[in-house]
């Protein structure tokens, strides 16, 4: 028997020359291979894909069987079904990047069910590989993040970055310390979960400032019912993280708000004042003593900020606070030393001075 064109070829045939192709492109080398190659059963395209993928050896074969477009829902049942496709342990698999190829649309017109999240919901719930492949991807996140993709972003953060993280809150805070404004505003415009706080206590005001996003901290503090003043973690208020971070634009940004409190103390009873003048951030100290932050509070080593800047040595701080009347020059923390003793034992010469120089001093 002879055959003139490929087309006389038997079908059966043409699969085994598939599957021994030496080049993975084979099946397009003719439209009539391809055409053959498409329409093959879920097993043949299961096998295929096994013996292109075992050629390499059996270390990653997950993460390499599903770079192939082929490796849909069906087929890669199928390919778990096969005696051969057995994983190595603590095998791991990386999502390919095909999966995270959109078509732009709107914000608000992504659902559950685009793609990739079903298949990737259906992987994730797979008993042949569950719990063996990291889903956080962070490709995979910045292409979903581009898109403005927030289904899919809540569900590969859920699915990788822990529970700080976690439902529409962790897509929030994941957005506002990454300065993905977009995201922010979609999320916000689902779900208005602008105070909602992650199992850290985290919130979003608190995220944008972490990652000093002003434009995000900006939307945040615009929309309706934010609150300020909200505790994060051990207590600390966005105030607080803005006086530690140094960033006086964040500062004033929150000082802006009419119902800021500016003497909310942590669980060690710091407040934005106290940690201002710890770090030696003299322009912020000034601006939270304009708006009535308390200049004798104490920590719970009954530390006042006038002590915390004498025992940093920050001369200029220090300065700016013997300015008030009202401070106690005096005031001695949990050791009984005052701020003169404790810059005199520290050897901070210029802010001896300054204190000595105070007639309210008791030298």
């Amino acid at each position: 028997m002879s055959f003139q064109r490929l087309t006389d070829l038997p079908v059966e045939l043409l699969y085994e020359v598939q599957l021994d192709a030496l080049s993975a492109s084979f099946p397009h080398v003719s439209r009539h291979f391809y055409r053959v190659f498409k329409l093959a059963s879920t097993s043949f395209h299961a096998e295929y894909i096994l013996r292109r993928v075992m050629a390499d050896g059996r270390r990653g074969i997950v993460a390499r069987a599903l770079r192939y477009p082929l490796c849909a829902t069906e087929v890669f049942d199928a390919l778990c079904r096969h005696s051969d496709f057995v994983l190595l342990q603590n095998e791991s698999s990386e999502l390919p990047r095909r999966l995270f190829k959109f078509d732009p649309r709107p914000a608000s017109q992504w659902t559950i069910h685009d793609r990739p999240l079903p298949f990737l919901k259906f992987l994730r719930n797979h008993p042949t590989i569950r719990g063996i492949h990291p889903f956080i991807d962070d490709y995979g996140l910045t292409q979903a993040a581009d898109a403005v993709f927030v289904p899919l972003i809540i569900f590969l953060l859920e699915c990788g970055a822990g529970y700080y993280y976690r439902g529409p809150t962790g897509a929030l805070l994941w957005a506002a310390k990454k300065g993905h404004m977009k995201v922010v505003q979609a999320v916000l415009a689902q779900y208005h979960n602008v105070n909602s706080r992650n199992q850290n206590d985290m919130t979003a005001l608190h995220c944008a400032i972490e990652g000093s996003n002003h434009a995000i901290l900006k939307l945040l503090l615009a929309e309706d019912g934010v609150d300020v003043n909200l505790k994060g973690p051990e207590g600390t208020t966005a105030l607080y993280w803005a006086a530690c971070s140094g960033d006086m634009e964040i500062v004033e940004l929150l000082l802006a708000q009419d119902d800021v409190n500016v003497n909310l103390e942590d669980t060690s009873y710091e407040t934005p004042l106290s940690m201002a003048a710890e770090d030696g951030y003299s322009a912020i100290v000034e601006r939270l003593l304009a708006r009535g932050a308390d200049i004798n509070s104490t920590n719970i080593h009954g530390e006042t900020p006038l002590l915390l800047a004498a025992r940093n040595g920050y001369e200029d701080v220090v300065e700016l606070l013997l300015t008030r009347e009202d401070i106690d020059v005096n005031a001695k923390g949990k050791h009984g030393q005052t701020p003169l003793l404790l810059a005199a034992g520290k050897g901070h010469e210029a802010v001896v001075e300054l204190l000595r120089n105070d007639k309210r001093t008791i030298q």
